[in-house]
């Protein structure tokens, strides 16, 4: 390359000095030539690397690529050259001699006089400046950015104009830290993940199900995709988002996801492209589908999740209960009598199952009283006639139970002739025997006697009259007595046509101390009977206790558990006629109708975890706040925290550090490097390697020595899952890797929760069918799962889920390479 001076006085020596003088003085001439070339030189300082330099020769810098030809040597560590090209050296670059091979580090590089002179415009472009002046515009322009940077130095100088109007920017910390540190960096907020009211994003999104084009291998039907599309019959209009082949049932279909959809679409109407310009529009024909569901009459003990029956002309509708009317309970009806009830005593439901709390009912009224007394306390009462309702409570979605019960009477544990059962009366009894109860256990013995035995044969087929001496006649009646008495006199029969079967019972005295839970053990004598036999008594209850409440659901204010809100849990298809069965699921059936239609909007779900409490943090006003950020690199933020915050650190922000490990586990020593997993359910290996292709073996071993598995010829690059079983969670928190090739292992950590029941895979309708499963509360549209072959005829399977129709029926968008038979299911939870 040709020398480049800018001003270079020796060669105008010859029109500058007399002829005279020029052709007599050929010594000074010299001089000054040699002057003048002086000034144009460069001292190049620098340690021996290698060899020894040359006079004369040309020497290259092994970054810059500037080149110079040495003056002359003036000493074992310096040269004196002429710079021949344009890009100046640089500090610590190679200099290497082209002629002696000889290799030096350069350490100061000081130009002459008339070498800086020329340099003056030259430093104007920081790719041909020198490295003092590269110097003196870092002290300018970017003083807190340390000297021993890795980067180009130029480059940051030319850059670092755009780099100060980015600050701020994840760009901008992207470049600083790779530009200072070599450390590739993320950037998180943990503002992001702090819990804010209203913060979910909810979507429903509306959809029709239609005909494929032509076969089902056809992917004609995703010509619609990003189409305008429009009812021949309703003429609704709807642009076509997503599109996606699925089996309902045996149907298989196109399911189509709308957005700016004006109109309902009808079932079994032709769509077709509204912008189709060649005459022939693409067209096919959607199914009736059943999105809505009519509640004509709510019923009665409904639960929310309550599933119900859909027959029809379709298939694979399925809808369950999404709200029920929770009430209090303001109407009973008194269902059986009760016997030694005093008036107002109180008794609170049974609650168990029916959702509800604090119905309280009262006797509001008796009949047939008469008094039983308790040391110094005398109570009147009778057979309950009456109740009423004197708290309805709260919350009832199901009918509770109500056994009337008067603690007061009840804790005396007495006996009533109407507790008494007569099971058989026997025969020969006689009215008057003494009746004994006993069982052993009571504070005062209960005693009855026989007050009425069958009536001769024939008796009620006669009416008995007797006439006064004054003519009067008068008819004999039985009263509640031991005697038929005539007219009012107590006149006695003391004979009677014969004894008889036992049919009503008289108290004498109804003891005291008798224990409900005990009343079986009870064992009833007659003592003094003359021919009596064969009779079979029972205690039903005590006095207090037994006598029955039911709601009445007809008049009640409220529903208790009828329908309020209905979900469809799949639309199904291919409807032109339905109904709805709730017989069996509640206590009063319901009335729901089913509307059939071409589209439908689904249920809905959040297309991601903010507002959801248990994903999201409380805010701290430190780290979890709007106002601060994390960097995620290979270094500790205390190496650069004080230059990241004198250089782009924006004033009212905090920023903190977290170290990002990427493991590269050596295993070409089989050493025993550890990754330490907490609840480990799953593990994910992704080997890479750039040695090698495969891997002879690659081994996992549990350190506690509960599992050790061996992968042969494993592929590099491809993802590997290693199960470790559910119930063994503690014993994987310590795994090893062990292999005779270095690689490096990325992983991921997954939790696999076990679903109840098994489930059985079918690939040709890409269903999945569930044995006393409930998908419903497991699953969702997009999740994913794996099923296990607990047999392991087909080991493990990763499948996802395109909808969920019931609790035993779920469909998938990709199948797996063979059936899966009565497997175990669990979703993946990241």
């Amino acid at each position: 390359m040709a020398k480049i001076y800018s001003l270079n006085p020796a060669l105008t020596l010859r029109q500058v000095i007399p002829d005279g003088i020029y052709n007599s003085s050929e010594g000074f001439i010299e001089f000054l030539k040699a002057y003048y070339e002086w000034l144009h030189t460069t001292e190049l300082t620098y340690e021996i690397s290698s060899g020894t330099f040359q006079k004369n020769e040309d020497v290259v810098g092994s970054i810059s690529k500037n080149t110079a030809t040495i003056n002359y040597i003036k000493s074992s560590t310096c040269l004196v050259v002429v710079v021949t090209g344009n890009s100046p050296f640089e500090i610590h670059e190679n200099i290497v001699g082209e002629t002696s091979g000889a290799i030096g580090i350069l350490t100061n590089i000081k130009d002459n006089v008339l070498r800086k002179a020329n340099q003056i415009l030259s430093n104007r472009d920081v790719d041909k400046s020198i490295d003092v002046f590269s110097e003196y515009l870092k002290d300018e322009l970017y003083s807190a950015i340390p000297s021993s940077y890795t980067g180009d130095k130029r480059l940051l100088a030319k850059k670092i104009r755009d780099y100060y109007q980015s600050k701020g920017h994840e760009r901008s910390y992207k470049f600083f830290m790779k530009l200072l540190y070599d450390q590739d960096v993320e950037i998180a907020y943990p503002g992001d993940e702090i819990l804010r009211v209203s913060d979910g994003n909810f979507v429903k999104e509306t959809v029709i199900r239609a005909r494929i084009i032509g076969d089902d291998s056809s992917d004609e039907i995703f010509d619609f995709l990003f189409k305008t599309i429009k009812g021949r019959t309703s003429g609704s209009i709807a642009n076509v988002i997503d599109i996606k082949k699925i089996y309902i049932g045996s149907q298989y279909l196109a399911e189509m996801r709308l957005a700016l959809v004006s109109g309902t679409f009808i079932a079994d109407e032709a769509i077709y492209d509204l912008n189709a310009t060649d005459g022939f529009p693409l067209e096919t024909t959607i199914f009736g589908i059943i999105p809505n569901y009519d509640i004509v009459y709510g019923g009665s003990g409904y639960e929310p999740g309550d599933i119900l029956t859909v027959s029809g002309s379709g298939q694979s509708a399925a809808l369950k209960i999404a709200e029920t009317y929770r009430s209090g309970i303001d109407s009973i009806q008194l269902a059986e009598t009760g016997y030694g009830y005093r008036i107002g005593a109180a008794t609170e439901a049974e609650n168990t199952g029916s959702g509800g709390t604090g119905l309280t009912v009262i006797v509001s009224d008796i009949a047939n009283t008469y008094t039983v007394t308790d040391g110094a306390n005398t109570y009147t009462v009778g057979d309950v006639t009456e109740v009423k309702v004197v708290n309805k409570g709260q919350n009832y979605f199901d009918i509770p139970t109500i056994v009337l019960k008067d603690s007061a009477i009840f804790n005396l544990g007495m006996i009533s002739d109407k507790n008494i059962l007569i099971i058989d009366g026997g025969d020969n009894f006689k009215p008057g025997e003494n009746i004994q109860i006993d069982y052993g256990n009571y504070t005062s013995q209960a005693n009855a006697e026989v007050g009425s035995v069958q009536e001769p044969i024939g008796f009620e087929d006669y009416n008995i009259y007797l006439e006064d001496g004054d003519g009067t006649v008068n008819k004999l009646l039985f009263e509640d007595d031991d005697y038929v008495k005539y007219n009012t006199t107590n006149t006695a029969i003391t004979e009677w046509f014969g004894n008889g079967a036992i049919t009503r019972i008289k108290m004498l005295d109804r003891g005291l101390g008798y224990n409900l839970e005990y009343i079986d053990n009870i064992v009833f004598s007659f003592p003094d009977t003359i021919a009596g036999a064969g009779a079979n008594l029972a205690i039903s209850t005590i006095m207090g206790y037994g006598a029955n409440v039911v709601v009445d659901i007809a008049n009640n204010s409220l529903g208790v558990g009828a329908v309020k809100r209905i979900e469809s849990v799949n639309f199904g298809v291919d409807y032109a006629n339905a109904s709805v069965s709730s017989i069996g699921v509640g206590n009063e059936d319901a009335v729901i109708v089913p509307v059939i239609s071409g589209s439908g909007i689904t249920a809905g779900m959040f297309i991601n975890d903010n507002g959801k409490i248990d994903y999201k943090k409380i805010q701290d006003s430190y780290f979890y706040q709007q106002y601060s950020y994390v960097i995620k690199s290979g270094i500790e933020i205390s190496k650069y925290k004080n230059v990241l915050k004198k250089i782009i650190h924006p004033i009212g922000l905090e920023v903190f550090g977290e170290i990002a490990i990427k493991n590269n586990l050596n295993l070409r020593m089989l050493s025993d490097d550890i990754i330490k997993i907490n609840d480990v359910l799953r593990l994910s290996l992704i080997i890479n390697s750039s040695t090698d292709d495969t891997l002879e073996v690659f081994r996992v071993e549990d350190r506690l020595g509960g599992i050790d598995t061996v992968f042969a010829d494993i592929t590099i690059g491809e993802l590997h899952n290693i199960s470790l079983p559910p119930p063994l969670i503690e014993a994987y928190r310590y795994t090893s890797f062990n292999s005779q090739y270095g690689v490096s292992v990325y992983y991921q950590v997954e939790k696999e929760i076990k679903v109840e029941g098994t489930a059985s895979v079918n690939i040709s309708t890409n269903t999945v069918t569930g044995t006393n499963t409930i998908f419903l509360e497991y699953f969702s549209s997009g999740d994913e799962f794996v099923t296990v072959d607990r047999f392991g005829s087909t080991g493990t399977n990763r499948l996802l889920i395109d909808t969920v129709s019931s609790n035993t029926e779920m469909s998938i968008r990709i199948p797996p390479s063979a059936n899966i038979v009565s497997a175990d299911v669990y979703r993946l939870s990241i």
